[in-house]
């Protein structure tokens, strides 16, 4: 009968949650295409949307098909950004954004 009950328990937070859930998605569906906006138009603003404590991963695909990967804090890709961004905009340079 407990199991029961915590089991019912569990599927009525779920389902209180679930409102709140699609909202927060929206929200954060929003500010990645945010993100994704200003990088794709070489705005050097979207550094104030990296926290410098952030784990960022990236792989750089090269024309001859190499790829590189690299780890960097928040406050390294910030320091990227601002100083390639320019170059990137020259080159046309564009980031493919996921996860």
């Amino acid at each position: 009968m407990k199991y029961r009950a915590t089991l019912l328990s569990i599927v009525l937070l779920i389902w209180s949650n679930i409102s709140s859930a699609t909202e927060s998605f929206t929200e954060v569906r929003e500010f990645f295409n945010k993100i994704t906006n200003l990088s794709n138009s070489y705005d050097v603003s979207v550094v104030k949307y990296y926290s410098d404590n952030a784990k960022i991963g990236t792989i750089r695909t090269y024309p001859t098909g190499m790829k590189r990967s690299l780890e960097l804090t928040g406050k390294q890709w910030k320091e990227l950004i601002i100083k390639a961004m320019p170059l990137a905009k020259l080159k046309n340079d564009k980031s493919t954004m996921s996860n």
